[in-house]
């Protein structure tokens, strides 16, 4: 007596008929997922007439599979025309053919804008800049190119500073906090240390060491009195931070 005869393989589909136990539109063997992976699908664990699923034999998708053969983009069922809004409140556009479209196809709005209002497209390094804050806002008149990243920031720095002292020239001292003409900071050649007043540098110093000092007699006292050195610095790091209710430290 033969055994049952052999489930077809995925390879088989290549020269399988339209009949029974393949599918009809794709020519994929009874037992694999119908979107054309090559995978085989699970056994149904119950029968569901709304799935056509029956208890046993294989589903017709892996879960999930079934979306991929959904059509996209504007043969979607659900398309709204391919405009949507992001988590940073910015439109994005349908736009699959664009050398900045991402993931899903997707193209920043203001891009497009730009685009259409100088009739080239954007530098890849280029960046755009929305003159009032608004993300939102792809008008041309907020729109402004800026040639790098690079520029982008010293546009948004130079901003902070007019809103912050009314004037655009002026930086901020990353000790006190307070904006100064440069000539009375000290401007790092770098441009990456710190910019400060000289003298809230010299206060900064000299309170630093002083705070040590004081840490350190505490940390030596603590350790006198059979507290671990590492218990010790627990300790007044959390009364330094004022977590202690009524204990401080003066420095």
């Amino acid at each position: 007596m033969s055994g049952p005869p052999e489930q077809p393989t995925f390879e088989d589909a290549q020269n399988a008929n339209p009949t029974t136990g393949t599918s009809q539109k794709n020519n994929i063997p009874h037992g694999y997922c119908q979107c054309g992976c090559g995978q085989k699908a699970p056994l149904a664990k119950q029968s569901a007439n709304r799935f056509g699923h029956i208890k046993g034999a294989p589903v017709k998708y892996i879960a999930g599979h079934n979306a991929r053969m959904q059509p996209i983009g504007d043969k979607s069922r659900l398309w709204k025309g391919g405009v949507t809004v992001n988590n940073e409140g910015r439109k994005m556009v349908y736009a699959p053919q664009h050398a900045r479209a991402n993931a899903n196809k997707c193209v920043p709005n203001y891009f497009l804008v730009v685009e259409r209002a100088t009739g080239k497209p954007i530098p890849k390094t280029a960046v755009v800049h929305h003159v009032n804050g608004n993300t939102s806002d792809d008008s041309n008149s907020n729109l402004v190119v800026c040639e790098s990243d690079a520029y982008h920031r010293l546009l948004h720095q130079r901003e902070r500073a007019l809103r912050a002292c009314g004037n655009a020239n002026w930086r901020k001292c990353q000790i006190c906090g307070h904006y100064s003409p440069t000539d009375l900071l000290y401007m790092p050649p770098s441009g990456k240390s710190p910019i400060y007043h000289k003298q809230c540098k010299s206060e900064s110093q000299k309170t630093g060491s002083a705070r040590k000092k004081v840490n350190n007699e505490a940390l030596e006292d603590f350790k006198a009195n059979g507290i671990s050195e590492e218990m010790s610095k627990q300790i007044i790091t959390l009364v330094a931070k004022g977590l202690i209710r009524n204990v401080k430290i003066q420095y």
